[in-house]
């Protein structure tokens, strides 16, 4: 069934409530589908085929959910676009996904000069305001089976250049579901969104659960953490979503303004994902925010989460939840892959996934649907241990793992020793060359105070670490470079410092 019948049931059951709001912008649910309708109307006018795809470049907007809506009601396939790819990457998207159809702000025309000679353009700021005035008639939804696509999603390209990833209407809407589900989203729920719509935090995670039921969204223009807080306390917000990033962001504010520290009574709870986060950061937020914070594992393969807690259900510290077992099945293997770690086994393993929400395959990648994709289960690459409750702990990323002197060292154990540290606001550890271990163990650390030395976080590791693990390069930045979904760029931080150096400190 086309998701987009999903956000029609809302729109009929409560048609004047307020969809959408950023600034002094309201929109009610009947004010979406006439929008919606308008733009489909004009588009079907101007040769928008079922299938044709359209490109969005937008920041977060209530019209980015508009024109997603549109096109699914004409049967076509949105493609959210990065707004921070450009250039080399932006160029390979709007190539490879064979958009015909772009919508864009004014101000970015110079950025998209000479990539967009073969598409239709609209302008957020001219055509979009000029469609919306053309009253239409409602449009009959294009009805799309399960297995058809409905987006394809691009990922930050953290390896390279991105990757397509194909999600059908099936996987969307079983996603969002699922979602509703496990928190138990009403009519009645408010969110405050600052994950960007290109990301699936942002989408299916977030905007489009809030959709299906009726509720309310917010959007933050710009992510600023006073700002966060501040919408939090005053639009009675019942929940959001936030990124490790600005977890980050919003604890070291609360610590340098501890006079700004006020519980957010209106909170239901807040979801967080996209990497390891520190217990320390999760501990104090909870403790000054007064809500629940609610860890959730996905990724865009997954069409969102896969793995979370429900609401009500008692989190346990180091752990990310149980798999979403209404709508996918996983499983652990060994990285050689000589058996399966069943729950229980004191063991590291690639997780594995498969079900309704996982993707039929990548986009013009066959290598890629060959690596990562058998049987319709997906390796995703991530190395997890689970309890005989089954309940997950993230290890990392194996294209993180560092093997120095033949021991392997897991970032993120040593990153949530370094995040206890006072003077440390922020830290990536990666593997740099070093002549006799091949990789040493590096911290990339953005401080938070003066006189920080490398004795003291020597000292301050080794009291808490084996040595192999303890960092042997420290490395200060004053802050850590990010992928457009706002994830720490760990493969730019290891371009940054990839000369084989056996130095122990540097300066900013």
């Amino acid at each position: 069934m086309n998701v987009a019948a999903g956000i029609r049931r809302a729109v009929k059951a409560f048609s004047n409530q307020t969809a959408l709001r950023m600034e002094n912008e309201q929109i009610t649910y009947a004010g979406l589908e006439e929008r919606a309708n308008a733009v489909a109307a004009y588009l079907r006018s101007k040769g928008f085929r079922e299938g044709d795809k359209l490109g969005v470049y937008l920041p977060n907007c209530p019209d980015y959910l508009i024109l997603l809506y549109a096109t699914w009601i004409l049967g076509g396939v949105a493609v959210p676009l990065n707004y921070r790819f450009h250039g080399k990457s932006l160029r390979f998207v709007l190539e490879d996904a064979e958009i015909k159809w772009l919508v864009t702000t004014e101000g970015d025309i110079t950025r998209l000069k000479g990539l967009t000679d073969a598409l239709r353009l609209l302008l957020l700021e001219k055509d979009l305001t000029h469609i919306y005035r053309q009253s239409a008639e409602e449009i009959p939804i294009c009805p799309k089976r399960d297995d058809e696509d409905a987006m394809l999603m691009y990922t930050s390209g953290t390896t390279g250049l991105p990757k397509g990833v194909r999600q059908t209407h099936r996987n969307n809407s079983s996603s969002v579901e699922m979602v509703i589900d496990a928190w138990d989203l009403t009519h009645k729920d408010h969110l405050l969104l600052p994950i960007p719509m290109f990301h699936v935090g942002g989408l299916q995670c977030s905007t489009l659960p809030t959709l299906f039921t009726g509720g309310t969204i917010s959007f933050l223009p710009k992510w600023d953490a006073k700002a966060w807080l501040v919408a939090s306390r005053n639009e009675k917000v019942t929940w959001s979503g936030l990124v490790t990033t600005m977890l980050v962001d919003v604890a070291n504010y609360l610590k340098a303004h501890p006079e700004e520290k006020e519980p957010l009574s209106s909170y239901r709870f807040i979801v967080f994902g996209g990497s390891a986060t520190p217990m320390e950061i999760i501990s104090f937020l909870e403790r000054e925010l007064g809500t629940p914070l609610i860890e959730l594992y996905g990724q865009t393969e997954t069409t969102g989460l896969s793995i979370t807690y429900c609401t009500g259900e008692k989190t346990l510290p180091g752990f990310m939840g149980r798999a979403m077992e209404q709508v996918i099945q996983a499983k652990v293997i060994t990285p050689g892959e000589e058996h399966v770690i069943l729950p229980g086994m004191d063991e590291t393993g690639f997780l594995y996934v498969k079900g309704d929400t996982v993707t039929p395959g990548y986009w013009k990648r066959e290598d890629l649907n060959e690596k990562r994709l058998k049987d319709g289960w997906l390796k995703t690459g991530d190395l997890v241990q689970w309890d005989k409750n089954r309940y997950f702990r993230y290890v990392d990323r194996l294209d993180d793992m560092i093997i120095s002197g033949g021991e392997n060292v897991y970032p993120k154990e040593v990153e949530n020793v370094l995040s206890q540290h006072p003077k440390v606001l922020e830290v990536a550890v990666i593997g740099t060359p070093h002549p006799r271990w091949v990789q040493q163990v590096t911290a990339v650390i953005v401080p938070g105070g003066v006189g920080v030395t490398v004795e003291e976080i020597q000292r301050f590791c080794h009291d808490r670490l084996p040595g192999y693990k303890c960092p042997k390069r420290i490395e200060l930045l004053k802050a850590l470079p990010r992928t457009g979904s706002g994830k720490v760029d760990k493969r730019r931080l290891k371009e940054m410092f990839k000369e084989d150096k056996d130095r122990r400190f540097s300066h900013i």
